[in-house]
């Protein structure tokens, strides 16, 4: 039980299950940039030989990872970080992160943002962000989960997570 609680710790969950008929770690995660923490029922399942490393959420498809993770499809997994990553994206509508930009210019296509998150060559690109009110694409290598203070909503924003190659 020591290991589910020190992986609950490490991925910031609310509070955890562990159910020893099934051998199954159930994690319950709420993710907030406000700091103002509260639990939500939606959960995280992993196996009890994830217990002792990192947290693996498991995903129902491609597009249900959590804000900030991305989708490796060779692990069927979200995960914080990516080996090398590819050029499909997880999709969180009305979000942004605010003022952590590597590189922005003007498009009002969501598709022409997330290409130049691919193609960009002089940082890792993980997340673009689109804003409708200015027609403006931001290019970052920061996530929800690298910067929870700077992820919040935006009406006028959608957010992409870059997945896995």
């Amino acid at each position: 039980m020591t290991s589910c609680s020190a992986v609950c710790i490490q991925d910031g969950c609310c509070s955890l299950l562990y159910d020893s008929t099934s051998e199954r770690c159930i994690t319950y995660s709420f993710f907030a940039p406000s700091k103002t923490y509260g639990c939500s029922w939606k959960y995280l399942e992993i196996t009890a030989s994830y217990c002792d490393g990192l947290h693996p959420y498991q995903p129902s498809n491609p597009n249900t990872c959590d804000h900030g993770y991305s989708y490796d499809a060779s692990k069927d997994l979200c995960v914080t970080e990516c080996d090398s990553y590819g050029s499909t994206f997880g999709t969180f509508p009305q979000h942004r992160i605010l003022n952590l930009n590597n590189h922005n210019f003007d498009t009002s296509s969501g598709q022409a943002c997330r290409d130049a998150c691919v193609a960009a060559t002089d940082f890792v690109c993980r997340t673009a962000e689109l804003y409708s009110s200015t027609n403006t694409c931001y290019l970052s290598v920061e996530t929800a989960l690298t910067q929870p203070n700077s992820y919040e909503a935006l009406s006028t924003a959608t957010l992409w997570q870059r997945n896995c190659a």
